[in-house]
């Protein structure tokens, strides 16, 4: 094993990359105030073919020498756009029937494994400031948050790290979801009766009105499973959900929604496994 030359990467050309299809993904950066972090960021952005970064605020913008170190020419290849408010950039990507996630910590947040896009949604992600992270104006008017699971003392990431790690995890669900799709198109996704039964035993059929569960075969050793679910059951007099839970194979999934004035939630994942 030896390590790869320059030559062999098959790296584009500018032009080839501004040509090349993109991951329906754009970077929103919330008053982010280090240009070294703006660099690595545009440098990720080009990785993995984003459509744009929109930089806000006090975010510095090329050209600068000091995001240019870090960037190495990635501000040449991804296209981006300044706005003077956070604000501004989320109102623009909602009009273009974006979904907005912003990336943080906050009470009822997404988990990132646990995130999953929808297939074809165009999804913008903010990432916030070092020190005070993504303000709470803009938390309010997101569609999501999504927070990156973390087991040490901190808590806390450098906001380029945080990009990389969710642009990755996104971008290799889309992926996913993509190879899914294609081999349902030319093979048919199939649907395991027996395993339907028992998934509808586990799940309280009182308090389900519409269950779709489905299974693709990628390959010979690759199994995606699908579920989507709508739970209608309110307790009585205060209209608040009542606890569903779901059990699949070794996994566990507990669903406690409590927000009044809700007739009705949808739920809706998928997970892939190995079978050997």
């Amino acid at each position: 094993m030896r390590k790869t030359k320059n030559e062999e990467l098959n790296r584009l050309s500018v032009p080839e990359f501004q040509a090349s299809g993109k991951t329906p993904v754009v970077v929103v950066l919330d008053n982010v105030r280090s240009l070294h972090n703006v660099g690595s960021v545009f440098r990720t952005a080009d990785a993995f073919r984003l459509e744009a970064i929109y930089l806000c605020g006090i975010t510095g913008k090329p050209p600068d020498r000091e995001i240019r170190k870090t960037a190495l020419g990635a501000t040449e290849s991804v296209s981006w756009s300044y706005f003077e408010t956070t604000r501004g950039a989320v109102e623009k990507l909602k009009s273009d029937s974006y979904r907005i996630c912003a990336v943080e910590q906050t009470q009822g947040s997404c988990m990132l494994d646990a995130f999953l896009p929808d297939p074809g949604e165009k999804l913008g992600l903010v990432f916030g400031n070092e020190v005070k992270g993504v303000e709470q104006e803009i938390i309010d008017i997101s569609d999501c948050v999504i927070e990156i699971p973390q087991l040490g003392t901190k808590h806390s990431l450098n906001i380029s790290v945080s990009v990389g790690v969710v642009i990755w995890d996104i971008w290799i669900k889309m992926r996913r979801r993509e190879a899914v799709n294609k081999q349902s198109e030319s093979d048919g996704h199939c649907r395991i009766d027996s395993l339907f039964a028992v998934l509808l035993h586990l799940v309280t059929i009182r308090f389900v009105q519409h269950f779709e569960f489905a299974v693709y075969c990628i390959g010979e050793h690759f199994v995606v499973f699908e579920i989507c679910f709508v739970v209608v059951k309110l307790y009585p007099g205060n209209r608040m959900l009542q606890c569903t839970h779901i059990k699949i194979r070794n996994g566990f999934k507990q669903i406690d929604v409590e927000r009044k004035n809700i007739s009705h939630l949808t739920f809706r994942w998928n997970f892939g496994v190995h079978v050997d």
